[in-house]
């Protein structure tokens, strides 16, 4: 299998987090590509980003979802979350894309590409995914 790494916006500080997934992936024998906002440049995290975050992320990391967070989490129909999310995907050049964050599936998902959640690559039939 060859697949993109999408990392997530909400892992660009845990380094450690990102290698453990590409270890795994090597693993499992998945040549992966990576894109050029990865690791700590991530700024993806499916349509979450796109709508209002809950008031208690603010309380409990205010760093992450207040200083870090300039220009994100501003509400936006579901029409136009789908249109960003199909903008968003036609970057990926392998038809699968692997992440490790269920708000990126759901992302991956809604630009219509092949999302895999790595959990479902790890413990398949275990955790298919509602949508598939």
């Amino acid at each position: 299998m060859r697949a993109t790494i999408q990392d997530c916006w909400r892992s660009r500080e845990r380094a450690g987090e990102q290698e453990a997934v590409r270890r795994i992936l090597e693993k499992m024998h998945i040549d992966y590509v990576e894109i050029p906002n990865n690791r700590d440049k991530a700024d993806f995290c499916g349509s979450t980003l796109y709508r209002e975050q809950p008031a208690k992320n603010a309380r409990y990391a205010p760093r992450h979802y207040v200083e870090q967070a300039a220009g994100k989490f501003l509400p936006h129909s579901d029409e136009e979350q789908i249109a960003i999310m199909r903008d968003y995907c036609r970057q990926y050049k392998t038809d699968a894309v692997v992440c490790y964050c269920h708000y990126c599936l759901e992302g991956l998902l809604q630009g219509g590409v092949d999302g895999r959640h790595l959990a479902h690559l790890i413990l398949p039939g275990l955790l298919e995914p509602a949508d598939q």
